[in-house]
C-alpha cells in the first residue's frame, strides 16, 4: 500500500501595508522634466530652422517664414560659386575614406579574433581605450596649435635675419660672432 501525507503550506504573507519599510514612489513633476526637455529641443532646433529659413526666403527679406520660397541661393552657390567641383570632390573623399576605413577596420578585427600574438591584449585594451573618447573632443585643440606654432617661431626669430629659427642654437659660432658685429 502506498500512503501519502499531506504536506504542511504556509499561509501566504501579508504585504506590510505599515508604510515604513519603504515610501511610496513620487513621479517626477512635468515641470522638473518637461521645461528641461523643452529649453534642450528649442535650442537644438533653432539653429536648424534658422538655416532653412535664410536657405529658402529671398535676399533683403525680414521675415520668419520662407515665403515666397526660392531657390536663387541654391542657384547662385551650385552655379556660380563651383559647388559643384568642391561638391564631388567631397564625394571622392568620403567614398574613398569609407572603403579604407572599412578595409583597415575589416582586416585588423580579422587578425585580432583569430590570431594569437605577444601584444594583441595590449592593442585591444588601447582601441578600446580611445573609443571612450569622442571624436568632436579631438578637434578642440586643432585651431590653437597654428597660432602657438606662430607665436613660438616669432618668439624664436632672430631680429633683422628674416626667417624664424632658435636664436642662434643651429648656426656655428663664427657665423653668430658676425651677426653680433
Amino acid at each position: 500500500m502506498t500512503t501519502t501525507t499531506d504536506r504542511p503550506t504556509a499561509a501566504p504573507a501579508e504585504p506590510d501595508t505599515s508604510g515604513l519599510l519603504r515610501a511610496p514612489a513620487k513621479k517626477p513633476r512635468m515641470f522638473s522634466v518637461g521645461l528641461p526637455l523643452a529649453l534642450y529641443l528649442l535650442f537644438t532646433l533653432v539653429p536648424f530652422y534658422w538655416m532653412i529659413v535664410f536657405a529658402f526666403r529671398p535676399a533683403g527679406s525680414n521675415s520668419m517664414l520662407p515665403w515666397p520660397i526660392t531657390f536663387d541661393h541654391f542657384d547662385t552657390v551650385w552655379n556660380t560659386l563651383g559647388f559643384s567641383f568642391f561638391f564631388k570632390n567631397s564625394l571622392i573623399v568620403a567614398a574613398l575614406s569609407l572603403v579604407l576605413t572599412t578595409f583597415v577596420a575589416l582586416a585588423t578585427g580579422y587578425a585580432l579574433a583569430r590570431f594569437k600574438f605577444r601584444a594583441k591584449i595590449p592593442l585591444v585594451m588601447a582601441l578600446l581605450c580611445s573609443q571612450f573618447v569622442p571624436g568632436a573632443m579631438l578637434l578642440i585643440p586643432l585651431p590653437a596649435t597654428p597660432t602657438q606654432w606662430t607665436r613660438r617661431a616669432a618668439a624664436n626669430a632672430e631680429p633683422g635675419s628674416g626667417t624664424p629659427g632658435p636664436a642662434g642654437r643651429d648656426r656655428p659660432a663664427a657665423a653668430r660672432a658676425r651677426s653680433r658685429s
